[in-house]
């Protein structure tokens, strides 16, 4: 008589399906906190660009003649300007630009 010997090693094709369908369903979630997480990512850098052009934009009006005074009057516009600014005999100007919820870009130059 001839005796079969019993392989138990390795898995069945079920138990391979069932995982991989449990890998698939695992990095789909995870694929979506990716790209949810790029999207927001990407917006906040082209606001945060945004408030820099801004800020620049006023700093540029400045430049060309415009009194800080003027500026300061528009809303969400802050600017400071320190006379004689340590004894170099420039102006310190500091625009802030604000922004909701609760963001704001700073930028500083020294003037002439």
């Amino acid at each position: 008589m001839k005796r079969k010997v019993k392989n138990n090693h390795g898995f069945t094709l079920v138990e391979i399906i069932i995982s991989m369908a449990l890998i698939g369903i695992i990095a789909v979630s995870f694929l979506s906190l990716f790209t949810a997480g790029f999207s927001t990512v990407f917006s906040m850098g082209r606001k945060t660009q945004t408030m820099n052009y801004d800020a620049q934009w006023y700093m540029d009006r400045i430049y060309d003649g415009d009194t800080p005074s003027s500026i300061d009057a528009l809303d969400g516009v802050s600017v400071v300007v320190v006379n004689d600014y340590k004894g170099t005999g420039m102006r310190l100007i500091t625009i802030t630009v604000d922004y909701p919820p609760n963001r704001s870009v700073t930028l500083k130059s020294l003037v002439p």
